[in-house]
């Protein structure tokens, strides 16, 4: 069965290969429960590179990755309560409109590299970590 879901990925990722790509900027929303977030935060390095492991959907609308943190995640797993809303730039997405009109969705691929410009702190007028991350190394 795992070479089955290899086989699977593996077309997936062919396929995706072959849509345009998307040079503007897209957004992930995420959500955790604070030992997660207290794991997975240490990928986040501020000059540093952190690496996609999987394929990683995204949106050209930052509202629908932001209505993923505040009202989709807590609603599949209330334990969840770190929102992070990663804002990427230059990320080499493959843009899914042609597959479906009705999406805003750009897809990463596995092994994309980002590197982390900055990481800002939950605060009133916005209770989530934002991370700012773009697809070429710092100068």
């Amino acid at each position: 069965m795992l070479e089955l879901g290899g086989l699977h990925g593996a077309l997936a990722i062919s396929g995706l290969r072959k849509l345009p790509l998307y040079d503007k900027d897209v957004y992930r929303g995420m959500a955790f429960t604070p030992a997660e977030w207290a794991e997975k935060s240490k990928e986040y390095v501020v000059g540093q590179p952190f690496t996609l492991k999987t394929i990683t959907s995204t949106s050209t609308a930052p509202g629908v990755a932001v209505d993923f943190i505040t009202r989709i995640a807590p609603g599949k797993n209330a334990a969840r309560t770190v929102g992070v809303l990663l804002n990427l730039h230059d990320a080499g997405g493959h843009d899914t409109l042609a597959l479906n009109a009705n999406e805003m969705e750009v897809m990463l691929l596995p092994g994309t590299q980002l590197w982390t410009e900055s990481v800002s702190a939950p605060a009133a007028n916005q209770p989530w970590y934002e991370i700012v991350a773009g697809g070429k190394a710092p100068a």
